[in-house]
């Protein structure tokens, strides 16, 4: 007499196959999710540090001197500095700091009369307490710490504490930033711009 279907232990058996292999791919699905997840936020992340640099080289490329401030001045926590807006029309005066675990920027509107300019450089000593028409601001990045060296006599040193006193700018500046949230393992982002002609 022929067999013509299947016992009941071998259909027990290939339900227990599917299972495990359905429940082997929803790992896989989600270890996948995951990974994109944390992929998509890593790059979130590098996308907002390259706008944060490529801001930063566009302010240092277009610093403006003047005989009333300093183009660049940094008193170890806020770097100010003075450029020339985007029309070229005007000057712009800008604060570089970090403020509760984020790197951030402020921006005064463009200047174009020497009291405003030396109100809008006073504000920006402390930009936190600045009104926001008057200077602007941009949370950029969550960072641990940032540091500013100065190229001088051949090497890299740590950016001198600065008074009003005018002061020539220095040849090159190397930004660091540490503690980068969500960029991954990289302790350390080193940046150096080197100035070209005279502003």
């Amino acid at each position: 007499m022929r067999r013509t279907g299947l016992t009941l232990i071998e259909v027990l058996v290939a339900l227990l196959v599917m299972a495990v292999m359905a429940l082997m791919s929803r790992l896989v699905i989600d270890g996948m999710l995951r990974s994109q997840a944390v992929a998509q936020e890593r790059g979130a992340s590098l996308n907002s540090l390259q706008i944060a640099l490529a801001q930063w080289s566009r302010d240092l490329d277009r610093l403006s001197t003047t005989p009333y401030v300093n183009a660049l001045q940094w008193d170890g926590q806020v770097l100010r500095l003075l450029r020339r807006s985007s029309n070229e029309e005007a000057l712009v005066v800008v604060a570089w700091s970090a403020r509760g675990g984020q790197w951030q920027r402020w921006q005064s509107p463009p200047l174009s009369e020497r009291g405003a300019l030396l109100h809008s450089w006073a504000l920006a000593q402390r930009p936190e307490n600045a009104d926001p028409a008057e200077l602007s601001r941009a949370k950029l990045l969550p960072i641990g710490q940032w540091q500013l060296q100065v190229w001088a006599q051949g090497q890299w040193r740590d950016a001198p504490i600065q008074d009003d006193r005018l002061v020539d700018l220095p040849a090159g500046l190397r930004l660091q930033l540490r503690g980068l949230q969500g960029v991954g393992g990289v302790g350390l982002w080193q940046v150096d711009w080197v100035r070209g002609a005279a502003p």
